[in-house]
Order: C-alpha cells, then structure tokens, then sequence
C-alpha cells in the first residue's frame, strides 16, 4: 500500500474523513452523507501516476481503476504519460461530480484519442435521465 493520494501534481491537500471511509475526499467538501457525522481532516500526500509509476518501477501497467471521490479527473492528466506510454485498460468512476460523464472521456481522449469509451453500469437521474457510474476504456489499438 502507498499511502498517497492520486493527483495531476506533487502537492499535499486537506482531505476530509467521514465515519464511512468511501465518502474521504478531498475534492469533495460538502457530501450529503455527512450529516451522518464527519471525523476529522488530515493532510493527505499527493502525487501522480506517473511519478508513482517510476517510484516503485514498475515495469509495465495493463490496467487503471479509479473511483476516487472527484479527483478522476486530475489523476487521469497526471497519468498521461503512462496512458500514452502502456495503453492500459481503464475503469473509471463517474458518479462523484456532475459532469464527470462528459468531463472523464474528454480528458482521456485529448491524452490519446486511440481509445474508445464504453458505459459500465447506469443509474436512473430523476425520471428521465439516465448516467453512467462507471465508464470503461480501451485502445482501439
């Protein structure tokens, strides 16, 4: 385990803890859930992909999964090199911010247009809306 969060640069960032561990971020100040009590706040160590990929040299990456809070964004451009370079598969979560669906695909796409975007599992927005939780990634190559 690296106890480090994910990020497009080296920095550090107050990172709110709630009593459930899935809703932490620090993207994401205001959850609804938190009325259900909120713990405490810490500074969380950030860095991205890329350094973390050459930090623990690693030899190839086949596969990314994120589903961290709002910060999927920011990760994915600080994983641009290692997008471009190993072309791994990708799980992304997109239920965390509102234009996440749109935002996710572009931001990988502008890293390498060579992949193709598929949907994972949907939920219902109100009543006639429906978005993706989850979208999936792949080279076309």
């Amino acid at each position: 385990m690296v106890p480090k969060g994910l990020w497009h640069q080296t920095d550090q960032l107050k990172m709110t803890l709630f009593q459930n561990s899935t809703l932490d971020s620090f993207v994401m100040d205001a959850r609804q859930e938190e009325s259900r009590g909120k713990r405490t706040e810490v500074l969380l160590p950030l860095v991205p992909v890329d350094s973390l990929v050459n930090e623990l040299s690693l030899p190839w990456v086949d596969f990314i999964k994120m589903d961290i809070e709002g910060a999927e964004r920011n990760a994915l451009r600080g994983a641009a090199r290692t997008i471009r370079r190993w072309k791994p598969r990708m799980s992304i979560a997109t239920e965390n911010l509102v234009d996440d669906s749109e935002v996710l695909p572009d931001t990988v796409l502008r890293i390498s247009p060579d992949y193709q975007v598929f949907c994972g599992p949907c939920e219902l927005k109100g009543l006639l809306s429906v978005a993706p939780q989850v979208l999936y990634f792949r080279p076309s190559s």
